[in-house]
């Protein structure tokens, strides 16, 4: 105002304003009430979002849980991400993309069906008997309407794209994670040494990812010194083989004779025992080494 008398009002306003005592309850208690399972699991509509634009993102974040008898590990929650694509022709199909990190709830599922190029239906299925919850609406958005119903069969209309992502330190499952391949225990058949000269002869490999364990016991009928176990082209174990040569030891099964095993590239792929083998006595290996 030009007239000083008004802008010594308005200041005066001002200052009794910011000067008062006040609360951010609708900051504080932002977040809405979901609730109501009756001992079923169920899709919940939360509601329909209208994006803030191309590029842009808002945050759904769901607290509930299976259950609420005040025990850790019925909490749950999982944040739904909804962004705006580009489209040079605006239009329903591919209008967004959605990302859902999950924590404690792995079974749960997101539906976003867009209904034009920037209005999202939002619906999440709560696999749980008994829940209650609250979520919040956060980012770059137009409007936000709640619309809290559910019910048991998947909402009709084409989602938007999803991918979901668990937390591994509770669910241990990462999307990026491979799976170990374990052979199990593989019995070499075809020797290299003479059996007939054995009272007994075994040799076995297992591949666990680029682990590899061998163990065997050989009991000779004579007197040796190095004994030429197999070949390891000659089992039906493929991949085993060391990029250099690998050295363990065995000891008798008395304990006292200890001897040397040598896993070698040449000559190809042998396992060859070296020390003082004595007539009759009972010789036992097992190690492991990185492929």
């Amino acid at each position: 105002s030009t007239n000083p008398v008004q802008n010594k009002a308005v200041k005066a306003a001002l200052d009794s304003k910011s000067a008062s005592g006040h609360t951010h309850a609708m900051i504080t208690n932002s977040m809405l009430n979901i609730g109501g399972a009756n001992n079923a699991a169920s899709w919940v509509r939360l509601g329909t979002l209208v994006s803030g634009g191309d590029a842009r993102s808002a945050l759904i974040r769901v607290c509930s849980g299976n259950g609420f008898n005040a025990n850790a590990y019925q909490n749950a929650s999982f944040e739904i991400q909804i962004k705006d694509g580009y489209q040079s022709t605006q239009s329903a199909a591919k209008a967004c993309g959605v990302t859902v990190y999950r924590i404690n709830c792995g079974t749960v599922k997101v539906k976003v069906i867009p209904t034009t190029h920037n209005t999202y239906v939002v619906w999440v299925y709560l696999p749980w008997g008994y829940w209650n919850g609250n979520y919040a609406v956060y980012g770059k958005y137009s409007s936000w309407v709640s619309q809290d119903l559910r019910q048991t069969t998947e909402p009709e209309g084409t989602g938007a794209d999803t991918a979901y992502y668990d937390q591994a330190f509770l669910t241990s499952t990462v999307a990026q994670a491979n799976t170990l391949t374990d052979s199990g225990w593989v019995d070499v058949s075809n020797f290299k040494a003479d059996i007939s000269s054995f009272s007994q002869i075994t040799t076995s490999f297992r591949k666990y990812g680029d682990i590899v364990f061998i163990r065997g016991r050989v009991q000779p009928k004579s007197n040796m010194t190095s004994i030429s176990l197999c070949s390891t082209a000659s089992t039906s174990l493929t991949g085993i083989t060391p990029n250099h040569s690998v050295k363990g030891v065995g000891v008798s099964t008395d304990g006292l004779t200890p001897f040397m095993v040598n896993i070698t590239t040449s000559p190809a792929n042998s396992v060859i025992l070296k020390g003082s083998f004595s007539a009759n006595k009972i010789y036992d290996f097992e190690f492991s080494y990185i492929k």
